[in-house]
């Protein structure tokens, strides 16, 4: 991928490979006229990356080389501190290294991620919303989790959220509301 930002070229290496037979220069996008099969795959990524290029450049952000390469990654969905599997992933080593976050609970954390991750492979931070908690919370509790174990799924998420809020990845004011609570109950059990 080669990209010409203010002067600056920079390229990259994407992992894909098109003939040059089968490339149209004008609309920089793999010819469909020049394929058996649709390549609409390949030209949804490059619009994809096309477009985050835009708006990473309309937030008056150079770029280089490593914001591309995140870019890039971020459109084949491979997961980066921008998704949030990639930043809880991240952000939970990060606690562990600073001593803020014991292993148990870094294990917990996993474990969240993990139901997370089975419930919505392709999370990103638009969608925790209420509808969401809500869905979320009927698929673990389909599962046969207690409600005060679905609870401690929530706030982790919460917690991920807001982390992630602080760090300007998302804007995302969802998990912030009042009735996007843990659910909770009182226990009887003796232990």
């Amino acid at each position: 991928l080669s990209l010409q930002c203010n002067g600056k070229r920079i390229k990259a290496y994407t992992g894909k490979k098109i003939d040059a037979d089968k490339w149209d220069a004008k609309a920089c996008r793999a010819n469909p006229r020049k394929y058996k099969t649709e390549p609409t795959e390949f030209n949804n990524w490059l619009s994809l990356v096309s477009n985050e290029v835009q708006a990473h450049l309309n937030r008056n952000k150079g770029i280089a080389r490593h914001d591309v390469t995140r870019i890039m990654s971020k459109a084949s969905g491979i997961e980066t501190e921008e998704t949030i599997f990639g930043f809880a992933t991240s952000f939970i080593e990060s606690q562990i290294k600073k001593g803020d976050l014991k292993e148990s609970t870094a294990r917990a954390c996993r474990v969240s991620i993990g139901h997370l991750r089975e419930f919505s492979p392709n999370l990103k931070f638009a969608d925790v919303t209420l509808d969401f908690r809500d869905r979320f919370i009927i698929k673990l509790k389909g599962k046969g989790l207690m409600t005060n174990s679905i609870g401690g799924h929530i706030k982790k998420l919460k917690w991920i959220m807001n982390a992630a809020l602080d760090r300007d990845l998302h804007t995302n004011l969802s998990f912030k509301k009042k009735s996007f609570s843990a659910p909770k109950e009182e226990s009887d059990q003796v232990y």
